[in-house]
Formats: structure tokens, sequence, C-alpha cells
């Protein structure tokens, strides 16, 4: 996710991400937000949605895997109707990812027929599914 994206999560939900300024032998959050920003959405979302729950939440890691989002979390000192509440939440937005092309945020779906697993919109998979269109996406991207 790009520093943008990563600062607004960072000083809206400074609770829920205290542990990204952690030291790397105590937490995988300090790796950052380990996705594209096309679920950056998704994850201001969860965000808000947790912290509505209680203030006991920390993120301990957030990537992709297999392509869809994954999101961990430790909390303290809840009921079992808030534990409820954010398991329910988290598994919406995780499976919700596995609809949204991590790239743009569009209507995508999980691509098992590249080299890696992603959940890409039609136009980012034909991006990733031709080498050479892949290459220029890469160097425009660094830039």
């Amino acid at each position: 996710m790009n520093q943008k994206n990563t600062k607004y999560l960072l000083s809206h939900f400074p609770d829920l991400y205290k542990q990204y300024y952690w030291d790397k032998t105590q937490t995988c959050m300090n790796w950052g937000f380990d996705v594209e920003n096309g679920w950056f959405s998704l994850i201001k979302k969860l965000s808000r949605d947790l912290c509505k729950v209680s203030d006991k939440i920390e993120a301990i890691q957030v990537k992709e895997k297999f392509g869809m989002l994954r999101y961990y979390y430790t909390a303290s000192e809840l009921t079992d109707k808030q534990v409820d509440k954010i398991r329910r939440l988290v598994d919406k937005a995780e499976n919700d990812s596995g609809k949204i092309c991590e790239i743009c945020g569009k209507k995508g779906k999980i691509r098992h027929d590249l080299i890696w697993i992603k959940t890409l919109c039609t136009e980012h998979y034909n991006i990733f599914n031709d080498p050479f269109k892949y290459r220029d996406y890469r160097k425009q991207k660094k830039k």
C-alpha cells in the first residue's frame, strides 16, 4: 500500500495500528500493509467498524495471501458478543477481498492461472497475464 494510504490508516486508527511502530521482533505489523491500494477502502471500512466494537483491538499483520486479504489481530478484555462481532467483520472483509481487484479496487475475481494467485479485474488480469505489459506496469509503478 502506498505511503498516503498508510499514513491515513495510521493517523485515523492509531490504537488499532500502534504495532506498526514496534520492533520487528515483536510484531509483523511493522512490515506495513502488505497489500496493494485497491483494498484500501476495504481496510479503511474494516478499521472503522472494528474501532466501533472496541478500542482494545490491535492489528498484528495485514497482508495478501492466496489472492485474498488476511487480517490478523489481537484483542483483550472483550465480551463474547464483541469477539463474535469482530470475527464476523474480519471474515466479511477477507471474503469481500476475493471480489475486489487488489490493484484498483474495481470488481475482480480470484485468478488461479497466473504465476501467483491474485484477485484482479479484467484489465489488471490482462496486464499480469502478459509478460511485456507486466514489465511496463512494474516500470511505471516504480516511478
